[in-house]
């Protein structure tokens, strides 16, 4: 398998903040930025969001009931496990980053993909992963804002409070994306002929947020901070919170008597997490040079689910 070029943008963009980090009025510039990025970004998903999308979510709710507990009660309830079992052995951000990333959305391209790669119920998976980004847009900050703290996040770069955090997805996340939305019968079109660029917006959101994070990270002495060992429990921790979640989901959905191609987009939908959600929502939930060490667990869980889905799908589709 190939490295993709969002992938080698991602490990481009640490690498030249890591030598080269923005600071002073040039990081105010690419803040502002990132914000518009932003901003632009979830008007044109909500510009793109169909009714039939909605209307099917709402049609198979049983599946979706099971996707959505998954992605907004299970893996919270795994990734707070995981912080309170091996919170010690890793950086304050790093722990952070844990819970963090149980806490954002489903994706939805590599969602959609891999669920027709394993030759599954497509349908389903569009259904589900519609469902899973536009209630994110509400679930993942309130839960952030709870459990952030819960698990003593407060004073380590989390913002203030949850009327904070409010006031930032309102503004930023929650308004485009309902604007967008409401502006689909005229638009809609404008949407499609313009799917590349926002395409290409969303990715290139990513890589200046992680860019302008990773920055702040290193002027905060990243890499004296954090110790290598703290870097590999990390990565394995990642990987048993996939294991564990890709397990329970394949049991519940035979135990509930899904069929076959359901199955199949559960198990895509269920376990995966956005990177395209989850760094601009950490851009606006959380204050300081601490959100480029939070990013980092999401950025290794977003290519390690890639890997394994490509050669689950592949297996899947070869079981026919």
């Amino acid at each position: 398998m190939k490295l993709d070029p969002f992938l080698l943008s991602l490990i481009g963009a640490i690498g030249l903040a890591s030598i080269a980090p923005v600071d002073g009025q040039a990081a105010q510039l690419i803040g502002t930025l990132s914000f518009c990025m932003i901003v632009f970004m979830f008007f044109a998903h909500g510009l793109r969001l169909s009714r039939e999308a909605v209307l099917s979510a709402i049609k198979n709710w049983r599946l979706h009931v099971m996707i959505l507990s998954i992605t907004f009660v299970l893996y919270p309830i795994l990734g707070v496990g995981a912080q309170a079992l091996f919170g010690g052995a890793l950086s304050p951000g790093l722990s952070l980053g844990i819970v963090y990333l149980t806490l954002v959305p489903s994706t939805v391209q590599s969602s959609i993909a891999f669920t027709a790669a394993a030759k599954g119920d497509v349908a389903s998976a569009v259904a589900s992963a519609a469902a899973s980004n536009s209630l994110g847009v509400i679930i993942t900050p309130l839960l952030a804002s709870l459990l952030l703290h819960e698990v003593g996040a407060t004073g380590a770069g989390v913002g203030s409070g949850l009327g904070a955090s409010l006031y930032g997805v309102i503004g930023l996340i929650l308004a485009p994306f309902i604007t967008g939305h409401l502006l689909r019968p005229w638009f809609a079109s404008w949407g499609e002929r313009y799917g590349r660029f926002i395409a290409f917006n969303d990715k290139a959101a990513i890589v200046v947020i992680v860019y302008a994070g990773f920055s702040a990270a290193i002027l905060d002495r990243f890499w004296e901070r954090v110790e290598p060992l703290s870097l590999m429990v990390m990565v394995v921790i990642c990987a048993l919170l996939l294991a564990i979640v890709l397990g329970i989901v394949l049991g519940l959905s035979r135990a509930a008597g899904l069929k076959q191609g359901q199955v199949r987009a559960a198990l895509f939908c269920a376990s995966q997490k956005s990177l395209a959600a989850g760094a601009p929502m950490a851009k606006i939930l959380i204050a300081g040079p601490i959100v480029g060490e939070v990013l980092i667990p999401l950025l290794v869980f977003h290519q390690m689910q890639l890997f394994l889905a490509a050669a689950l799908a592949g297996r899947l589709a070869k079981s026919n």
